[in-house]
């Protein structure tokens, strides 16, 4: 098994922006080992790259080194 770690930024709308509670999650995410990013604009996106990732051939992304 092998851990892979995402960095995710959720952009926040300000309160004038606020007429929906139930906006859709935008942001972005960025693959660390890869450094591949996208940006989202709801969960389906997100999950959708994430997967992708971890779906990728092992040759396809670096490898990571563990400094422990």
């Amino acid at each position: 098994m092998r851990m892979q770690t995402f960095l995710v930024r959720v952009w926040i709308p300000a309160a004038a922006e606020e007429d929906d509670e139930r906006r859709p999650l935008r942001g972005v995410v960025e693959h660390v080992a890869s450094r591949r990013g996208a940006t989202f604009h709801g969960e389906l996106d997100l999950l959708d790259f994430i997967r992708g990732c971890l779906q990728a051939p092992p040759e396809v992304l670096p490898a990571v080194v563990d400094e422990a």
